[in-house]
Formats: C-alpha cells, sequence, structure tokens
C-alpha cells in the first residue's frame, strides 16, 4: 500500500519578490545548462558509453542502470541548498560537495506521455503522482517499525521543460534542487533532508525513451552513506514508472471527458470484445461489467482492471479498481497526451470530479497512512 506522504503542506503559501523569483529561474536555468551539456556530451563523445574508472555499478532494473561516483570520498558535510538570503555564489561552492550516482538506459515508451507524469502543478497533482511512480526518497523502509530511522522532509524548487539537441531531437528534462526560505524552517522532530536532481528523456525509437540522470541525497542526521545512496537509487530507478504515471493521467482525463458529455449508451448485452453474451441466465452474469469509457458490456475473461488514483472531496487520496475493455485501454495509450497537460495547467481536476461520481463496478482501496 502506497503511502500519502503530501496530504497536507505544513507552511503557508509563500509571496516572493521579483528579485526572488529571478534567482529561482537563474538557478534552475544554471543547473539545466550544466546537467544538458553532460547529457549532449554523454550522446554525441562517449556513444552513450559510461566510463567504468569513474563509475561503479550499483544497481540495474531492467534496462536501467545506476551507478556510483568512485571518486566521491565520505563525509557527513551537509549539502547547502539555494537559500534565499544567501549569495549565487554560496550556491556553485557547495555543488562539487555532493555525492553522486548516475542513471542511464531506456525505457519503453512515449516522451509526452512519461513528460506528462513528470508535471506536479499542484500538491493533489503530486500525489497522484506519488501513488503511481512511488519516486519518493522514503527512509523508513524497512525500519520503521523499530524507530531508528526519523521522519525527514525536503523543500525544493521543481522544473520540467522541453530542449532540443542541434540534431532536432526533443529532450524532455526534469530537476529537482533543494532551497530553503526563512518560512520554511524544519518542523518539530522531523529532520530536514537536501537534494539535488537532474534527468534528460529522448526518444530514441518509436517506442522508445533515452533516459540519463544524476541525483544526490544528504538526509541530515546520522544516516549511513550507503543508505542515502541506496534510497537514491531506488528514486532514480522509479522514473521507469513515469510513462505509466502519464498513461494513467490520460485515462483519469478521459475518464471525465466521457463523464462531462454525458456519454452513456444503452447497453448492449454482448461483450463488445469476444461478443459472448453477457445476459442474465446461468453463469451469465458471473463477473460481468461495463467499461467505464465507452459503457460497453465486457465480460469476465474481457474486462481489464486497473486502479486509478483519485483525490476524494475529503481531501484523502484513494485508489479505485475500474473496468475497462481493451479497445478502449489501447486508445488511451495512444492518445496525446499533451491536450491533458494543457487541461492540468488550466487547472481541469478530472481525478478529483471523477471520483464523486458513480462508484458501481469498483472496489475502494485506501491509501492513506
Amino acid at each position: 500500500m502506497t503511502k500519502d506522504w503530501f496530504a497536507a503542506n505544513p507552511y503557508s503559501n509563500l509571496r516572493l519578490s521579483e528579485e526572488q523569483k529571478h534567482q529561482l529561474v537563474d538557478l534552475v536555468n544554471e543547473f539545466v545548462e550544466e546537467y544538458y551539456q553532460k547529457y549532449e556530451d554523454f550522446v554525441t563523445i562517449d556513444n552513450r558509453r559510461v566510463d567504468g574508472q569513474r563509475w561503479k555499478h550499483f544497481k540495474s532494473k531492467d534496462d536501467l542502470h545506476v551507478y556510483e561516483d568512485r571518486y566521491r570520498q565520505e563525509s557527513d558535510q551537509d549539502m547547502e541548498p539555494w537559500n534565499s538570503v544567501s549569495t549565487d555564489d554560496d550556491v556553485v561552492s557547495t555543488k562539487s560537495d555532493m555525492p553522486v550516482v548516475l542513471r542511464v538506459g531506456t525505457v519503453l515508451g512515449r516522451l509526452d506521455d512519461l513528460m506528462f507524469g513528470c508535471v506536479n502543478p499542484t500538491l493533489d497533482v503530486m500525489r497522484i503522482r506519488a501513488s503511481y511512480v512511488h519516486d519518493w526518497l522514503t527512509l523508513d523502509n524497512p525500519f520503521e517499525s523499530t524507530n531508528l530511522i526519523k521522519t525527514r522532509d525536503f523543500v525544493y524548487i521543481e522544473a520540467t521543460g522541453i530542449l532540443h539537441f542541434a540534431s532536432g531531437d526533443r529532450v524532455g528534462y526534469h530537476l529537482k534542487h533543494s532551497i530553503e526560505f526563512p518560512q520554511t524552517k524544519p518542523q518539530p522532530n522531523v529532520i530536514r533532508a537536501k537534494m539535488s536532481y537532474c534527468s534528460f528523456f529522448r526518444q530514441i525509437h518509436t517506442n522508445v525513451i533515452d533516459m540519463f540522470g544524476t541525483s544526490t541525497m544528504v538526509p541530515g542526521g546520522d544516516i549511513r552513506r550507503f543508505i542515502s545512496i541506496r534510497v537514491a537509487t531506488d528514486a532514480l530507478l522509479s522514473t521507469a514508472n513515469l510513462v505509466f504515471c502519464g498513461q494513467m493521467k490520460k485515462l483519469s482525463w478521459m475518464l471525465q471527458q466521457q463523464r462531462s458529455v454525458g456519454l452513456q449508451r444503452e447497453r448492449n448485452k454482448n461483450c463488445v470484445m469476444c461478443n459472448k453474451s453477457t445476459a442474465s441466465g446461468i453463469r451469465g452474469t458471473f463477473g460481468k461489467s461495463t467499461c467505464k469509457l465507452c459503457y460497453g458490456s465486457v465480460c469476465y475473461s474481457c474486462k481489464i482492471n486497473w486502479r486509478v488514483s483519485f483525490i476524494e472531496l475529503g481531501g484523502e487520496l484513494v485508489q479505485r479498481k475500474i473496468a475497462f475493455c481493451m479497445t478502449c485501454i489501447s486508445s488511451a495509450s495512444i492518445c496525446d497526451a499533451k491536450t491533458a497537460a494543457r487541461d492540468q495547467a488550466a487547472g481541469y481536476r478530472p481525478y478529483k470530479a471523477f471520483s464523486t461520481g458513480s462508484q458501481s463496478d469498483t472496489a475502494d482501496v485506501s491509501e492513506c497512512p
């Protein structure tokens, strides 16, 4: 069961000065430009081959591989995040002190779906994403029951966007970097952790995405270095779930689109996939359901149950098992993510609206702590 780490923001909304906004934009641009050049060199000069003398293999998942910097010496020195009252020189001088892990490899999918999975314009969207991606830097497993690990939090700036290689290839980026404000001091009994993360994504074949990214994480307190590296590694490998997250967000958007136009046709008694009768009778109704996109009947053998995440009116994150037919799943998979992303950016919240409707043919599963 996925925990809902983002149920509430403990801080009030920040009001930034124009100078602070410009400083943060400059910070993002600085990091993106620096790491973009590293990715471009990795592709054009290194031919996507990792330097084994510098990088030690740490862990792999499918075709994603994570490496640890061999030349990084163990240190308890914390990474200093960007601070609203510090100078730019303070930021630059501490970047080289971070422990670094590198992730390279490929995942299946389309770049637009992956980038849609990355974007978190609101706290609720962040909660939805976390329920699919499981990329939060959790330090309380497997030690939660023994109280060996204390609660930690992060305050960071996040940025996503699209750049282009000289060849014209689209390159998506996703950046997260720790920042501090006087208004965001750590809560009681919470240790402030720090991180810096930047990833790049590029479509290299019809259904293959190249990934390149680096991450550092300083957990604070007396956590051992190998634990922090393990946690950062698991977070990097979880980015393989971003494509799935984007597809599920598209599916939620399509569900609301169907409900908003009232598309609920008269049900045919035959399965829309295999034409088997689902009429009442001996074994006729066993396991039958209705596709929540086309409202066609689907038999037990043909229906596909997927757990879709929603935010209920009371603010609780839930996952509901919803029935679909294969035709609609395929349509959602190839649907252009840009339209759904534009609606999300405009404040459209299908994952909330649908959760207030009919719950027939669903099984509610609470995902709150």
